[in-house]
């Protein structure tokens, strides 16, 4: 848990929403800006989940258990105690990356029916969920444009504050040291800003792939997003439409399609990870060197 603490000493950098962007987008978007589950604690990660059921139960019309166990205990609130306990779990092992908003969001819509027919309330209807609101196209929307608002903040960011080269280093430096620590521990590292990290030690030459290893990790992107939008994992018609188009439009470019390239970049920073790993190196022991 040292890990989480330590990722709260980054700051990602105020948003600004244009107006252009509204409804669902505009809340997928500030929903993306919240504190994720890897920086939250678990109490209150369980906390979101505990008061996201209850609002869950009433919308499906569920029915929670009645009266007190031996002991005295409230047995609905035993149930959502250990249903939110299950479900926690679940993120820790899969989906540290979601914030508490999107648990929110998910639980909500869920609810109601927008990822298919509920038959209760229970830790493997969170699990559907969960993948019906990843696989959807309104997520996948908004995380686009959420990643082009995110480059364009750090840009101004770096602008208004007018940083010396010193500043920038070590502001660079502590935000890699996190990344690191944050893969040792298993944790998930936004896509978006791993290609970012990836690109600068590449330009400033910390890194250097052979060209067989180059290829092979645009291969791996390439196979990696080409299942995540497989029809086979769709689970609507729509949705199926969707991903064919997607497949169809990934497979005319190949390894070269745009998408690609970024996904390869952010492997290579944890294909550099791993090698760092491997030879027992700090991030301090990489850069020994002025960057």
């Amino acid at each position: 848990m040292e890990t989480n603490k330590n990722l709260q000493i980054y700051k990602r950098p105020e948003i600004v929403i244009p107006e252009s962007i509204t409804g669902e987008e505009k809340k997928l978007i500030a929903a993306f800006t919240d504190v994720r589950v890897s920086e939250s604690s678990a109490k209150n990660a369980k906390n979101i989940l505990e008061d996201s059921f209850l609002v869950a139960f009433d919308i499906g019309g569920y029915k929670l258990p009645e009266g007190e166990t031996r002991d005295g205990l409230d047995r609905s609130v035993l149930h959502i105690q250990i249903l939110s306990a299950q479900c926690y779990a679940e993120l820790i092992d899969r989906h540290r990356n979601l914030t508490l908003t999107e648990l929110k969001i998910i639980i909500t819509n869920g609810a109601r029916g927008d990822y298919g027919e509920n038959h209760g309330i229970t830790a493997a209807s969170f699990s559907r969920w969960i993948k019906g609101y990843l696989a959807s196209k309104e997520v996948e929307d908004a995380k686009e444009h959420y990643g082009l608002l995110l480059k364009k903040a750090h840009e101004q960011q770096y602008v208004k504050r007018e940083p010396t080269a010193e500043e920038y280093s070590k502001r660079f430096f502590v935000r890699l040291n996190q990344l690191f620590s944050a893969h040792k521990a298993k944790g998930q590292i936004n896509e978006n800003e791993g290609a970012f990290y990836f690109f600068e030690l590449y330009r400033e030459r910390y890194i250097s792939l052979t060209d067989e290893i180059r290829l092979q990790l645009k291969q791996k992107a390439f196979d990696i997003l080409r299942a995540k939008s497989s029809p086979v994992t769709a689970i609507s018609k729509w949705e199926n439409e969707i991903f064919r188009i997607k497949t169809e439009e990934l497979m005319s470019l190949g390894v070269d399609h745009p998408s690609v390239t970024n996904y390869a970049k952010y492997l290579g920073l944890l294909h550099w990870f791993d090698n760092l790993i491997e030879m027992e190196m700090e991030i301090e022991d990489a850069l020994a060197r002025d960057f």
